[in-house]
């Protein structure tokens, strides 16, 4: 409650909203200070620390239009993307080494 007061120079009373004492922001589409705080907080991590998958699954735009009000079909397109996806980091996963089975426990 405090911290809303502050922020409002204490404005905010008995549940009533005055725009007293409120600031209004101008929002601006500075692309170039944009890209530069995003660059200022991106990790630049190898591969192996994030394993994002990026699957480009092309649709034909006839079947995208059935797709877009049929709940099963875009079900049926998340686990395409997910099953290629899969397959893509499974194959750069032994490409690296990196085994992706556990041992057989007897």
């Amino acid at each position: 409650s405090s911290g809303i007061n502050a922020e409002y120079g204490g404005a905010l009373k008995s549940g009533k909203i005055s725009e007293q004492g409120i600031k209004t922001i101008s929002h601006v589409n500075n692309i170039p200070k944009l890209k530069e705080r995003l660059e200022a907080i991106q990790k630049k991590l190898p591969w192996i620390e994030t394993m994002d998958v990026t699957v480009d699954l092309k649709v034909p735009t006839e079947e995208m239009k059935l797709v877009i009000n049929d709940n099963f079909k875009q079900e049926m397109l998340f686990y395409k993307q997910s099953q290629i996806g899969a397959q893509q980091s499974i194959a750069r996963l032994k490409s690296l080494g990196i085994t992706t089975q556990r041992p057989e426990v007897n």
